[in-house]
């Protein structure tokens, strides 16, 4: 444990394996305001309840580092970053790989922010608990915080039991009475998601009030058995700020790409769909809406877009349209 008095700390090419502790960081405990950096250091087997490797709540940089097979009972399979004063730096092409927990198979963010630059994730998972909750983020949740990912990250079959096979984007709820939320936000530029899997978001899952922005990131032969092949937001916002490509995704249910339920999307750009799939609506976007007192619509803006895909359906009638890919479950939906 590196406690509360400022301490400059570097870990380099060291080898922490095989250790356990019962709540948090099964290898590293770090909540001092010094500087601490992981460096071309090997971090595997290590276990916990939150934090199977690492716990933070201060800034930590990882750079050069292999993270694999380790494992959270509850948060965060490997590092487990809480506060507002956490901020978590992945740099130097370190992997996360084989990682699992119940939320965040790799990385679970709590107010804290989450910098990626040449980072990759590969076969992280996350899994429900014994009650039959959790298993979302197969790689990573971010809950109240923030992501910035830049550069050539990688997100390879990941898979999630519930939201988002490799990023799980939502909100952090206040153990208050008002149980009162903050909202999420993330950005990826120059990334790529490759045959991730989950429920709803094979790759993304956005949730509530929360805003993901995507340019110039690839998506491809993820899947999902029901919403949002690549992409599910529920009640959220994305920006597809061009550069972008949807390929070969595919789903059980609806949005064969990405599945907008009660949310808003703008895209911009030249943001390409190409050969994804649904079974049931939206062989690349599905546009729906929700009921009662919190209902939303979902709305679609885009320009400059290319589909190759050739099934419109707009509310009962089946039309088909060169080079168009949308379903609008609800009137009102404008393209």
């Amino acid at each position: 444990v590196i406690d509360k008095t400022p301490v400059k700390v570097t870990l380099s090419d060291s080898n922490l394996s095989g250790n356990t502790a019962l709540n948090l960081g099964g290898a590293i405990d770090h909540r001092s305001s010094g500087e601490f950096k992981v460096i071309n250091t090997t971090l595997s087997g290590n276990t916990a309840k939150n934090g199977g490797a690492i716990h933070t709540t201060r800034a930590i940089t990882i750079d050069g580092c292999e993270i694999s097979s380790n494992s959270a009972t509850s948060k965060g399979g490997a590092v487990y970053a809480t506060g507002t004063g956490a901020q978590v730096t992945v740099s130097g092409s370190s992997t996360f790989t084989e990682n699992t927990a119940n939320l965040g198979g790799a990385v679970y963010i709590e107010l804290g922010k989450l910098s990626l630059n040449g980072a990759t994730f590969t076969s992280n998972s996350a899994t429900e608990n014994s009650e039959g909750k959790g298993g979302n983020g197969g790689a990573i949740v971010i809950a109240g915080g923030s992501l910035t990912a830049t550069g050539n990250n990688v997100f390879n079959s990941n898979t999630a039991v519930n939201h988002a096979g490799a990023v799980y984007v939502t909100n952090y709820e206040a153990d208050d009475e008002a149980k009162t939320k903050t909202p999420s936000t993330a950005s990826f530029t120059g990334a790529s998601f490759v045959q991730n899997n989950a429920n709803y978001g094979g790759a993304v899952s956005v949730s509530a009030d929360c805003v993901a922005t995507f340019e110039d990131t690839s998506f491809t032969e993820n899947s999902s058995v029901n919403n949002g092949g690549a992409v599910y937001a529920y009640h959220a916002e994305l920006q597809i700020n061009g550069g972008n490509t949807f390929s070969k995704n595919t789903t059980s249910s609806n949005g064969g790409a990405i599945c907008l339920t009660g949310s808003k999307m703008t895209a911009q750009g030249a943001n390409t769909f190409s050969e994804n799939n649904a079974v049931n609506h939206g062989g690349a976007i599905y546009v729906t809406y929700t009921n009662g007192e919190n209902g939303k619509y979902g709305v679609l803006t885009m320009t400059d877009g290319k589909f190759t895909a050739k099934l419109v359906k707009i509310d009962r009638d089946l039309v088909l349209i060169p080079n168009v890919a949308a379903y609008f479950a609800a009137k009102g939906q404008e393209w």
